[in-house]
């Protein structure tokens, strides 16, 4: 059985890149996001048997009792993906711009 990721801000700038990312690497992705019309067009993209989709604001606690019913393995957000992936990046860019040899890049 596959682990079961549940990923809030799902169909944000990142969040749609995310929930490209976990599907590669073979997650079932619960996908936990506010409903405007900018995150329901991004949505469509993702009616995929390994997604599940849930509408509600997370900072709702109504929206959070709603969605009693998700029971993920894992918990992210895609904000937290950014921050992981930009501390990446400045660490490569840092050690690119120390390295003295392009080979050991």
């Amino acid at each position: 059985m596959k682990k079961r990721i549940l990923l809030t801000g799902a169909f944000g700038n990142i969040g749609s890149f995310v929930i490209n990312e976990l599907l590669l690497q073979g997650f079932h992705v619960i996908a936990f996001d506010k409903k405007t019309p900018v995150t329901a067009k991004n949505s469509k993209r993702f009616q995929h048997p390994e997604v599940d989709i849930y509408w509600g604001d997370i900072t709702d606690k109504q929206s959070v009792k709603s969605a009693d019913r998700i029971i993920p393995d894992s918990i992210t957000n895609s904000s937290r993906c950014a921050r992981i992936f930009y501390k990446l990046c400045y660490l490569a860019i840092a050690a690119c711009l120390t390295c003295r040899n392009p080979e050991q890049l």
